[in-house]
Parts: C-alpha cells; structure tokens; sequence
C-alpha cells in the first residue's frame, strides 16, 4: 500500500476517492470501495506501515459482533470463528476468547471458557494489522496509502484536499469522493464545520474510566497459547470491569474499568492490592502486586466520548465511524458501527448507478438516523456510569426492559426475545430498538408495580399467618 501519492485510476475504475484515516473504519471503506472499481487514496498520520501491534505497545481490545462480522462478510473477508476455531491468527488478526466470567467478593470468579464466538475479541491494533493487509492483498493496484501525512485544508465545494508528506511537501489534490474516518476529533469534520457553521456537533464526555496495566509474566493456567493479542479473560465485579489480553513475550496485559466515581477515589497500592485479592483472588500474585503498583501511578483516562452530527454529508465529502457518530465503549458499537458504515456507503453509490452525490445523499438519508438512535441508547447506558449511579433514570428505563424480556425467556423458553431488543444483530436496527424500549416501557413498569405489590401482599399474607414475622406485625 506504501508507494505514490496516488496512482493513476485503473482502467473502468469508478472514480478516484482520497479516505482520511487509517484506523478500522478508513480501510473497512477503502476495501468497500476498491471492492467496487474505485482508486483509493489513504491518508494516514502514522509514519509508516510498521504493524501497528508493534509499535503501539499500550493498545485496547474491541469485540466484533454480528454486525462489524456482517461487515466483514460483506467485504468478502474471511472472518474469525467461520470455522468454529476458539482462536486463530487470519493475515494479522489475532483473535480469541478464553476465559470470562463474573468476579465475587471473598472468593474466586466464576469463570468458564466460551462456548462459541458470537462475538470476536481482538486488540485493536491486530484489527488494524488484519484489515491492512487485507488491502494490500487483495487491492495492491487499487489502494495506495500516503504514510506520515497531515491534512491541512479540505475544501468540499472543489472536492480537494491539501496534505503534507512525511517528507515535508505539500501536496493538493481533486478527488471523486472524499471519507472523513478519521476519529472524533475528526479533522475532516472541523473542515465541514469551518465551510458550514450550521453542522451542529454534540460532544459528550463518557462517564467512564479505566485504568492500564502492563508486562505480566504468563504462566500456569493463565498462559494463552493463541498469538498475541489474544483476549485471555473479562471478568465483571460489582465495582468494575477487567479485561486481560495476551502481549509480547508471554506477557499478559489488562485494565480496568470503571465509573469516574469509583476511578477517581484516591487509592494506595496497597488498596488496589487489597482489591485485586477481594475480587480477583485467582490471579497470580505476583501479578497483583505488579498490578496494583501500575494502577495506583497510572492516570484514570476517560473513556471515548459520545459524538452527534446534525448531518454527515457535505457535497462530495461524506464522515463515517468515530468522525459522524462516536459513541463510548459501553455499547461496543464502535468499531463495529464503523466497519458497516464503509460497506453501505459503498452500496448506497453502487445502488444509485455510481452517481456520487446521490449516493451520498441516500446513505446520509438510512444512516444517519441509525446514527442518532445509537447515540440515544449510548447515553442511557452511560448513564449508569454518572454520578447519578444506578437511580439514573434514563439507565432504569432501558435496563428494566432488558431485565424483564431476558427474565420472561428464562422461565419460559418458548417465549422469543423480540429481535428489537437485540441490538448487536447486523439485522435489527437502532431506531427498532429505542421505538421498543420506549414501546415496552410502560408495559414493563405496569408488570413489574404488579409483581412487587403481588410480593408484598403474600409476605404480608404469611407474616399474618406466623410463617414470617415483620416488624410491627403480629398474628392475630
């Protein structure tokens, strides 16, 4: 993919498009579209084609579900857990899910293997590596990438973009068709902003924290054999989230995550230690000291902040991924989100006869609606992370729901949880969701007064009867 700025467009090829960013979502498009006869042009700030899993030793874990897997489908890619394996390594992509379960206070976690890979765990930069080299294989003629650039104008009535090299020069070019995927502080997007002050950007700042750890030696049970980058173990606790993954050399690398309440409560190492052993007594111990002294320095950084665009579309320039629609990690939306986001792009201009600006407008027409009924269940969910803690409102309204059609297919089988409720499906839709939850709501609160009024009156019915004595109460 390194090579000229940009080559000359193949013969028939569609049109020349110039995608900002390098990250999942930037060659998830320049796939997409090379898959359909475009020259594409890859502007990437990183300085070279090292893999970025060398390089960026401090990374993070993303899981795939059906919808960023329907991606992959769509991209003709083959994905992990086609073929059943627990773990593999497909051109760079390192993935796999051995161990997760639920942390208990005083004793050891409940933890079990997965039994199937409805979802993908991978580190980000192995996500990065894989798709990558994906381009490079399958689109060597097609796809070229200008390494160490930084974009310094983008004008969307003309179409052309101005960059800088690594080398120092200073490049402008015209393009087809421009993808801004270049993350939430997106450049492209201010670009739009500085051209349009009526595109109206709405940043909110994630109520959630986490902490990194690094370097620890894997041994016993706790040795992942599948390549690095391999997820070893999420384990949830009443107070925080841990997730560990495979590094370099054998080592284990982790984090843990939080509210901003729980992450910024001042913590010797010795409460962290204390903390690990309450809830992680499985741990090896000389990992929790490592741990704890790495969590009691590291800084709690905040988790990725939730992004809303008035409109996504400006003349011949579109935004995609982080760059339109952000969200925080709490959903595990992002990267999936992004990877869809390039494949119907790619099919909204191919369903309009390859007529650019109308295929613009009709994905910005079926997109952006998507876009915003995520952000909605984003902020209900990060709710819980605030301040307000689990009394949020908006938290109780979506978790009720949930609770209540997971408990109703629990008891009884044959009762089907309703495709809206499920998010992660490539098939289902956000607005579905957010018109159920708001649907179901109302209904869900009547059913549950119900059930607590049905449950008061039987211990009231027993403490009457001497089978439950309650204060104040006495047989008579």
């Amino acid at each position: 993919m390194d090579g000229p700025a940009l080559r000359q467009a193949t013969d028939g090829a569609r049109g020349r498009a110039a995608v900002v960013g390098g990250g999942p979502a930037g060659l998830a498009a320049a796939i997409s579209l090379a898959n359909r006869n475009f020259s594409v042009l890859i502007l990437e700030k990183q300085a070279s084609p090292t893999p970025e899993a060398q390089v960026r030793p401090r990374s993070y874990v993303y899981g795939i579900n059906t919808r960023g897997q329907w991606a992959l489908d769509q991209m003709g890619l083959r994905r992990p857990g086609q073929e059943g394996e627990e773990a593999a390594e497909i051109n760079g992509l390192r993935i796999g899910f051995s161990k997760f379960g639920r942390a208990r206070k005083g004793g050891p976690s409940k933890i079990k293997r997965a039994k199937a890979l409805s979802t993908v765990w991978a580190e980000r930069a192995c996500i990065v590596d894989y798709l990558s080299n994906e381009a490079r294989r399958q689109h060597h003629d097609r796809i070229t990438t200008q390494w160490g650039c930084s974009l310094l104008d983008l004008n969307t009535l003309s179409s052309t973009v101005t960059y800088s090299t690594a080398a120092g020069d200073t490049r402008r070019d015209s393009f087809d068709l421009i993808v801004g995927a270049d993350g939430a502080n997106s450049a492209v997007r201010a670009a739009m902003h500085r051209q349009d002050p009526q595109l109206q950007v709405t940043h909110l700042p994630a109520r959630r924290r986490y902490k990194p750890f690094y370097g620890l030696k894997a041994e016993g049970d706790w040795v992942p054999a599948p390549p690095q980058g391999t997820v070893v173990s999420f384990i949830t606790a009443p107070t925080h989230l841990m997730i560990l993954w495979k590094g370099p050399a054998d080592t284990v690398s982790g984090l843990i995550g939080a509210s901003e309440h729980f992450m910024l409560q001042p913590r010797t190492k010795q409460d962290w230690l204390q903390l690990l052993e309450t809830y992680h007594p499985e741990l090896p111990s000389h990992w929790m000291t490592s741990a704890a002294e790495q969590l009691q320095e590291a800084k709690a950084a905040r988790a990725a902040s939730s992004v809303k665009c008035s409109y996504i579309v400006q003349s011949r320039t579109v935004l995609i991924g982080d760059a339109a629609h952000a969200c925080t990690p709490n959903m595990g939306q992002g990267v999936n989100t992004a990877m869809e986001d390039a494949v119907q792009l790619a099919e909204a201009i191919q369903a309009c006869r390859y007529d650019v600006p109308a295929g613009l407008q009709r994905f910005q027409d079926e997109r952006l609606p998507e876009m915003h009924a995520m952000h909605q269940l984003d902020l209900n969910v990060d709710a819980r992370y605030g301040m307000q803690g689990k009394l949020h409102p908006e938290f109780l309204v979506s978790m009720a729901t949930f609770v209540f059609w997971g408990t109703l297919t629990k008891i009884f089988p044959q009762v089907q949880l309703p495709p809206t409720m499920a998010s992660n499906r490539a098939s289902v839709s956000f607005q579905k969701v957010v018109a159920s939850i708001r649907a179901h709501k109302a209904a869900v609160g009547a059913i549950l007064g119900s059930a607590l009024i049905l449950l008061a009156r039987w211990v009231v019915l027993l403490s009457l009867q001497g089978t439950v004595r309650l204060p104040g109460l006495s047989p008579a």
